[in-house]
């Protein structure tokens, strides 16, 4: 297990967080990442990013179409950190009070196909709005996140809200995660691999403390898991953690996990449809391994 003074002295406390607020920073990390430098981040803003397709229909429990299903896992699953948009948090979050909570700020839907329209994830929420929210609500908020496509012809845009999300947040003694991805006309002009290595770059200068990505599969879609050493690499003190994808089989899921965490120097994963899209319990028993291996108890 990567102890806590090693990643403490990684320098995870960014200097933009002031020196009455570093505590507060320190906490919300070692809360998230349960003093190990990891993190297992369950996604719960799939709800507007994947409209309902991922929620409801044939093969899926009808459970799992209920927005406080997520909620369940979130508290029982023995997550780092469940991820969602602020309006998921008023409605549900006082039921819910002892989980932690990241906020997802920026929000698109996937019904513009990228032929039709280049990506821009726009926030709908700001870091103010969220700390007022903290603050009245008493919920345990130790985050924020929000979307970057990088390819697309509004990266530009993006990548200066990002920018601005991650110093204020910092400011009030919160983590960042950045998801980023490579998305748009100009995405394909480099390959996926050499994509990966420069959102890493691009994480690190931004100042994220996590940065969500996807790995990218060869031609026979088996994931390139030899690449995350260099990526990890790359991104220097931002750590990299993984997106789940579509559902799999859980064994293949879990060995994949496990590899990433103890073979390729990812810090963590950021899953969804693995996990909810099942009863509540094989839900949380699946959960439950996730945070074994990522938390390495």
């Amino acid at each position: 297990m990567q102890s806590h003074v090693s990643y403490i002295k990684q320098n995870i406390i960014p200097a933009s967080v002031p020196h009455s607020l570093r505590k507060i920073f320190k906490d919300n990390y070692e809360f998230a990442t349960r003093q190990t430098g990891r993190l297992y981040l369950l996604a719960g803003d799939q709800k507007i990013e994947h409209f309902n397709r991922d929620f409801w229909g044939e093969g899926l429990p009808r459970e799992v179409g209920n927005p406080e299903f997520l909620f369940k896992i979130a508290r029982n699953g023995d997550v780092g950190v469940f991820a969602t948009h602020l309006g998921l948090v008023e409605r549900y979050g006082e039921g819910y009070k002892d989980v932690p909570y990241v906020v997802k700020l920026s929000a698109k839907t996937n019904l513009a196909p990228l032929s039709r329209k280049e990506p821009m994830s726009l926030p709908i929420t700001n870091v103010e709005q969220v700390v007022r929210f903290k603050k009245y609500s008493k919920l345990s908020i130790v985050g924020v996140g929000c979307t970057l496509y990088l390819g697309s012809e509004y990266e530009g845009d993006m990548l200066s809200q990002a920018a601005q999300v991650i110093y204020q947040a910092h400011q009030n003694g919160l983590i960042v995660i950045l998801w980023a991805y490579p998305r748009g006309a100009f995405a394909s002009l480099i390959s996926a691999e050499e994509m990966l290595k420069g959102i890493a770059g691009v994480a690190v200068s931004l100042g994220a403390d996590f940065v969500k990505i996807e790995i990218p599969e060869d031609i026979k879609g088996e994931k390139k898991l030899s690449l995350l050493s260099e990526i990890s690499y790359l991104a220097g003190t931002t750590k990299v953690i993984c997106a789940g994808g579509k559902k799999r089989e859980k064994k293949d899921f879990l060995e994949d996990l496990w590899l990433q965490i103890n073979r390729c120097g990812i810090a963590g994963i950021a899953v969804g449809r693995n996990i909810y899209q099942q009863t509540l319990n094989a839900a949380l028993s699946l959960s439950r391994e996730v945070s074994s291996i990522v938390y390495k108890r």
